[in-house]
């Protein structure tokens, strides 16, 4: 494994891990090797996935996407990530189901899903909070807002 320092003239004690050998981006802080959080998005919309991708990524969290239900819960099962924003209305299972199976399955079910919707409906909010979500935001949100919730997620400081 060969660390090189950082070019984005950040702190001098911070370096990263430049090994193909591993998937993820590693940090290393004064000695401390610390992970990137992972998110991962599951929503069919291509041009809004592609803006919450790149606005996390300058956040510096390693985000995956997948454009289906089937997709997300495969992703999830093999990368467990750090949370889930996944969106209700997909081709095939909804959100909803998605929700519903994750909570179900051990492996998984303790990875905190905000909902990233469209939808305003107060039955939709409802259920998502039944079904275990932790947060349940509006797509029309800005940006720094979303990446704010997440970060107090993260940090064990669910909203409901």
């Amino acid at each position: 494994m060969q660390f090189v320092p950082c070019k984005c003239g950040g702190h001098p004690n911070y370096l990263v891990c430049s090994s193909e050998i591993f998937s993820q981006i590693i940090i290393v802080f004064r000695g401390k090797i610390v992970e990137r959080k992972k998110i991962l998005i599951i929503d069919d919309e291509q041009d809004l996935v592609k803006l919450v991708k790149e606005t996390l990524e300058l956040e510096d969290f390693q985000v995956s996407c997948a454009g289906d239900g089937e997709e997300g819960l495969r992703k999830a099962t093999a990368e467990i990530p750090d949370l889930i924003l996944l969106d209700i209305k997909m081709p095939g299972i909804s959100g909803f189901q998605v929700l519903e199976r994750l909570k179900i399955d051990e492996a998984t079910s303790h990875i905190p899903v905000v909902m990233l919707t469209t939808s305003t409906l107060r039955q939709d909010r409802e259920k998502a909070f039944d079904l275990g979500a932790v947060d349940y935001v509006i797509k029309s949100l800005e940006g720094f807002e979303l990446s704010e919730r997440i970060h107090k997620i993260l940090k064990g400081r669910f909203r409901k």
